[in-house]
């Protein structure tokens, strides 16, 4: 498997968790506060993960960019 065939697919696998966590999330019985606080902390999480891959893989997210675009 390619290196870019690879990362769709594991971007693919994060995307449909990120669904089913959001979802859960609006379904649990969590406060307001501590929801707010989960979602924060998995935006960081995501943000951090993304600044990872630019650095990481500089060429391989222009080519991701130039397709969706």
């Amino acid at each position: 498997m390619k290196e870019k065939e690879r990362f769709e697919w594991k971007f693919e696998r994060l995307f449909h968790r990120m669904e089913k966590l959001v979802e859960e999330l609006a379904k649990s019985h969590l406060s307001v506060e501590d929801k707010a606080e989960l979602w924060n902390t998995f935006g960081s999480f995501c943000r951090g993960m993304m600044t990872a891959f630019d650095r990481d893989h500089p060429k391989l997210k222009k080519e991701t960019i130039i397709q969706t675009v």
